[in-house]
């Protein structure tokens, strides 16, 4: 926890800081315009996302350098996010933008072991998130409107849902939220039944992100907006919207 890891699309490099001198301590060369970063599992690595190449540059957090490249692309490029859990040990699924298909990754041996086609051949996969409960990964589709639902003990497509965009896990990982921003709604997925949507929510004003919060044994979701100026209140239980914060 002392170190912080920066990505600087403009130079193409991963700054290192420590916090505890307050200064940069190393900047090393990645792959052009680096956008995602990650701590995989909460290990000594950093995978770094080179958009330009559609490839993780994966840095050794103690020695201060790149150990190794992943691409996970078709054509060489395109933006991608990677989605792992401490359940999946060293499994993880990256996706690409440019692709309509998502990659099954080895963590340890830095390699991608398989390709699932998804999207119906169309556009790219963008958001993800897994749960526990269903032990499902869901995909963005965002060409064809619809979220990948897949099966992570055989990696493959086990359905499609309607609706797509930035997609969130509640803290029991019983519920995965769909952000279908062009929609204005949230969609819930109810993991524990074979991850059906049990409500859309609407939501005007471009909901991106979700923040969740318990209380009381209530949950409830925080909706960051893009085109108002305001927070859209969600109560999980009684699945509607209750208030909208300025």
């Amino acid at each position: 926890h002392r170190l912080i890891f920066v990505n600087n699309g403009a130079n193409a490099q991963v700054v290192v800081i420590d916090t505890a001198k307050q200064a940069i301590v190393k900047r090393i060369d990645v792959g052009p315009r680096p956008v995602h970063i990650y701590n995989p599992l909460g290990g000594d690595e950093i995978w770094t996302h080179s958009d330009e190449e559609g490839a993780f540059y994966v840095i050794d957090a103690k020695a201060l350098e790149v150990k190794g490249k992943v691409v996970a692309a078709l054509k060489g490029t395109g933006h991608g996010k990677l989605l792992y859990h401490k359940e999946l040990g060293s499994k993880a699924y990256a996706t690409n933008t440019n692709d309509p298909a998502v990659f099954v990754l080895d963590l340890e041996k830095k390699q991608v072991t398989k390709t699932i086609d998804l999207c119906d051949g169309k556009g790219g996969t963008h958001g993800k998130a897994y749960s526990t409960l269903s032990k499902h990964a869901y995909f963005e589709c965002s060409d064809i409107g619809k979220t990948a639902v897949v099966d992570t003990t055989t990696d493959t497509l086990v359905k499609y849902l309607d609706g797509s965009g930035q997609i969130f896990t509640s803290p029991d990982e019983k519920l995965v939220l769909v952000v279908d921003k062009r929609a204005g709604q949230v969609h819930v997925v109810d993991a524990t039944k074979g991850s059906e949507i049990v409500a859309s929510i609407p939501v005007e004003g471009g909901p991106d992100k979700v923040y969740f919060h318990q209380q009381g044994g209530k949950l409830v979701a925080f909706t960051a907006n893009t085109l108002t100026p305001d927070v859209a209140v969600l109560d999980l239980q009684a699945m509607k919207l209750v208030k909208r914060i300025a």
